[in-house]
């Protein structure tokens, strides 16, 4: 649970100085797939998980990372991102790289890190999906939606398939300090065909955490007055 993960972060950073003085964490969140407009699924649980907890959570300060374009792709990812830059606590960090220069770059070196793209040191990171990751000493969490990929290969293009060979889920999920899913089911997945056990202390790993997709509230009808006495 990203909230939960935080509130360890609160007390040592990776530098293992004490912050339990200052409940401010700066939490970066990978959002690079919000840059090619009309945001789909995974995008749209981006934006909301991250409206809720910005809204929930003022104290703590949400860096927004975005790469590729500054012409096409940066403007996807404010018009996507909205009202939410509006707030305070929340910045929005955008790189000019083209996006299949970063990726092979990543792929290849592990760099640039993710301390150099973010530009300044965040506590904890936040992955809404899979993707070509960098290095980083900052503790990372992970959403796995799900693992059709690899159970059924077949529904996907060459293409695609190719994209998950080379972006490594399984060293993703290994390399992660918690994951996300939001079934049983995905999580189940994920002990089977990765090997993810348990919480595991030694590997400063929290495990996996099941957290549902909720319902946006925009989905949820509001009692207008001649609804009273029915």
């Amino acid at each position: 649970h990203l909230q939960g993960h935080v509130s360890r972060v609160r007390e040592q950073d990776a530098r293992g100085i004490s912050r339990t003085s200052n409940p401010s964490v700066r939490i970066g969140v990978d959002a690079r797939h919000l840059t090619g407009g009309n945001p789909s699924g995974i995008g749209q649980y981006t934006l909301a998980l991250l409206g809720a907890m910005a809204a929930a959570h003022p104290e703590h300060d949400f860096l927004i990372l975005s790469t590729g374009s500054p012409h096409k792709a940066k403007p996807n990812a404010e018009q996507a991102l909205g009202n939410l830059l509006e707030r305070p606590h929340v910045t929005h960090v955008h790189r000019s790289i083209i996006n299949r220069v970063l990726n092979f770059s990543i792929l290849l070196t592990g760099r640039p890190s993710f301390e150099r793209l973010f530009g300044v040191p965040v506590d904890v990171i936040w992955c809404p999906n899979i993707n070509f990751l960098p290095r980083t000493n900052t503790p990372l969490v992970v959403t796995f939606h799900d693992l059709s990929y690899a159970m059924m290969p077949r529904l996907y293009s060459l293409r695609r398939r190719l994209w998950h060979t080379l972006v490594r889920p399984k060293a993703i999920a290994r390399r992660a300090s918690a994951l996300i899913v939001p079934s049983k089911t995905t999580a189940m997945d994920l002990e089977r065909l990765y090997e993810i056990t348990t919480p595991n202390p030694s590997l400063k790993r929290r495990g996996i955490e099941v957290i549902p997709h909720g319902v946006d509230e925009m989905f949820s009808p509001r009692p207008q007055p001649q609804d009273h006495g029915v």
